[in-house]
């Protein structure tokens, strides 16, 4: 949300970077990351922090890595609860 007019761009860099590295089970939250769903399918995309959490609950991240990282104003650190 601090990003300014570089938001956009900065959103879509770390797809990108995230298809580079063949990342699988990639989650994103934010109305910024949803823009790009259609174009990355292979993404879970959420509009918020409650709506990931919830599929983390059912779907389990047992032998995972898991990377939070976003501004507060998405409220993120409601996952660890769900970790």
């Amino acid at each position: 949300l601090e990003l300014g007019v570089y938001s956009e761009y900065e959103h879509e860099a770390i797809l990108k970077h995230a298809v580079h590295l063949k990342a699988k089970d990639v989650l994103l939250v934010g109305e910024l990351f949803s823009n790009f769903k259609s174009k990355y399918t292979s993404f879970k995309f959420f509009i918020t922090s409650e709506e990931a959490g919830m599929y983390l609950e059912h779907q389990g991240i047992l032998d995972k890595t898991v990377l939070i990282k976003g501004s507060r104003g998405i409220k993120l650190e409601k996952l660890v609860n769900f970790l």
